[in-house]
């Protein structure tokens, strides 16, 4: 079986947006038929851990923004090994390995805090950092805690305790993880989950009125009933909108404050009506009364609908996920009609889009503040970068030069033909971006109104992908030129047989194309049609000489053309700059501040085009 690569992080912590930071490296190779107690055998030797005395818990994420998936069985390492096939680059899609002691996890006292398995191994369960605050953990033995106390020295019910979970957005499973299919995994495990602003004094009441309640977070929940609790209240506040024009209904706010939340309908003799408040003092929002049904007319209900510019930018937000995609007011308007029966205006659509965008990538002008960190990180992961950022007296963003490492040493193995090229940006704050590249920047006009950060991101990765396109290009060509220039010989060529060769000395020949006479120094290596001296290469009308003296027509080409420059020049990879939640930044840098460029914004819809 062949081996495969396992890039491994270690020593770290989960933060709530599913980023794994503050880790140390190693790595591992595994067989393609690798199962899971063998994954976590190679695993545990490799980092010197004892499973006698530690649980392990093996994560990997997909996809940025998403939550990590589990490795807890046999079938998950061979999704996983499958991947790693599909992408076999070393350092994509590393694995988080976490490891607990398990004692400090409660199984010395009896207390069940995950599911574990005979192995030592601990599966699907959270990383601390997801949970808010911590309580106090109940043994299933009746009324003992997990440090031996007696639940009445702690002010804590000896009753049996019901499951309190926090309904995750994304999974199917509760965030305890818990499951009851795997081998070895203990069931029917008591638990109580950690609840934000709750502490010791408000459990009894809680549990005693509230138990087996499903704790939800997700903003667009959207069953909605009496007794449900929820995370706080802005999470309701949105829940309640959404909800709004799901329905094709209107409310109004009777009352709002910290601690209730309260609706009715719009009509006055109407008998729909929402209230809700807090927990016990706690930022936990409950609702205690719930009449979903309307006894008004569906004109009343229907007048001024629900529908403001943030909480539709929420709705369209994944719209705008990729920086190329086109979704314009006309389409919000559109969707929103077809999907909802929501009426919008042509500005209110446009309003809902730059929501949208803010959500996604945040406030132009805090992107300023964010250049030197990222700077400092590109150069950081791109050893050799120079990265140069000018500012005015004032501290105002003036211009900003980038040249990654990868691009510096290649120059020396490309032709010397430098094409500077302007694009306009589009951004609020205006500005121009300025490339010395063989391709035009302005052919990516849906970048340039990006937000500067992100427009720099995104050449970045832009560089990064050419780079890496042209090295496979490079590797997979078998002829001795690059595949585009071994097109283009092929053309000429074919061109150059309808020609005529007529020698005026052993060096200069004319060429009869039609009607037309070339002179063609093959000494000089020069052509009157002057592409034979601009481009490096045979024209057709040296070819055609070339050919009538049986002589090789490489030897006239650049050794720009050639496989191996081509493989030097893409040698070097441009690599990502990491999620901003692991950036490692100086304090010198973090307390660098670049302000806005200055400049009278100007009226109007920015011009895509420059004529």
């Amino acid at each position: 079986m062949e081996n495969v690569p396992i890039f491994i992080k270690h020593n770290g912590v989960w933060e709530s947006n599913y980023s794994f930071v503050n880790f140390s490296v190693n790595g591992v190779l595994i067989t393609s038929g690798c199962n899971f107690k063998e994954l976590v055998s190679v695993i545990a030797n490799q980092l010197e851990k004892d499973l006698d005395t530690n649980l392990i818990d093996i994560k990997y994420i997909v996809k940025d923004g998403y939550p990590p998936m589990t490795v807890h069985s046999d079938m998950s390492v061979r999704v996983y090994i499958e991947l790693k096939k599909m992408n076999a680059e070393f350092t994509m899609y590393p694995l988080c390995v976490t490891f607990k002691d398990k004692c400090t996890a409660g199984s010395c006292s009896n207390v069940n805090l995950a599911t574990v398995s005979s192995d030592g191994i601990q599966s699907e369960n959270k990383p601390d950092t997801y949970l808010p605050d911590v309580v106090e953990m109940i043994s299933p033995v009746r009324g003992t805690n997990c440090n031996g106390i007696q639940g009445d020295d702690k002010g804590i019910m000896n009753n049996q305790l019901d499951t309190v979970e926090i309904m995750n957005s994304v999974h199917g499973e509760d965030s305890n993880g818990v499951r009851g299919d795997e081998e070895g995994i203990i069931n029917n495990v008591d638990i109580v989950e950690p609840i934000s602003s709750v502490h010791g004094e408000d459990w009894n009441g809680m549990l005693d009125d509230d138990r087996g309640i499903v704790l939800i977070d997700n903003p667009r929940h959207q069953d909605v009933v009496e007794g449900q609790l929820y995370l706080d209240k802005e999470t309701i506040v949105n829940v309640m909108r959404h909800y709004a024009i799901r329905n094709n209904f209107q409310f109004r706010v009777e009352r709002s404050s910290s601690t209730s939340y309260c609706l009715l309908c719009p009509e006055e003799n109407c008998s729909w009506c929402f209230k809700s408040s807090s927990l016990h003092k706690s930022k936990l929002f409950k609702i205690r009364m719930f009449n979903d049904v309307h006894t008004c007319s569906i004109e009343e209900r229907l007048q001024s609908r629900l529908s403001s510019a943030g909480i539709i930018g929420g709705m369209i937000r994944n719209k705008y996920a990729d920086s190329d995609s086109v979704y314009s007011p006309a389409d919000i308007i559109r969707d929103m009609k077809k999907d909802y029966g929501v009426d919008l205006t042509y500005m209110r659509a446009w309003r809902s889009k730059q929501k949208a965008l803010k959500l996604l990538r945040g406030n132009k002008i805090e992107s300023y503040s964010k250049l030197p960190s990222y700077l400092h990180m590109l150069t950081h992961t791109n050893p050799g970068s120079i990265a140069e950022l000018q500012k005015s007296e004032g501290g105002s963003f003036l211009y900003v030069f980038v040249s990654l490492d990868a691009s510096i040493k290649g120059w020396k193995y490309c032709k010397p033909i430098v094409i500077v090229n302007a694009s306009l940006l589009e951004s609020a704050h205006r500005g121009t971006l300025i490339m010395a590249y063989t391709q035009d920047a302005a052919v990516n006009n849906y970048a340039r109104d990006q937000p500067i950060l992100h427009l720099l991101e995104y050449m970045t990765k832009l560089v990064q992908d050419w780079h890496y396109a042209n090295k496979i290009n490079a590797l997979e060509t078998t002829t001795k030129l690059g595949k585009k220039y071994e097109d283009i010989m092929k053309e000429n060529y074919t061109t150059s047989q309808r020609m005529t060769v007529k020698p005026s000395s052993h060096y200069v020949y004319t060429v009869i194309d039609d009607e037309k006479q070339f002179e063609v120094n093959l000494r000089e290596r020069t052509c009157t049609c002057i592409r034979f001296q601009m481009d490096e290469m045979p024209c057709p009308h040296a070819l055609a000489v070339i050919t009538f003296k049986s002589m090789d027509a490489y030897q006239y080409c650049s050794v720009f053309y050639n496989k191996d420059h081509l493989l030097k020049t893409y040698d070097i990879s441009t690599y990502p700059v990491p999620d901003e939640s692991i950036w490692d930044i100086p304090r010198e840098v973090l307390e660098e501040v670049v302000l806005p460029s200055t400049g009278k914004i100007r009226p109007g819809r920015p011009k895509r085009l420059r004529i």
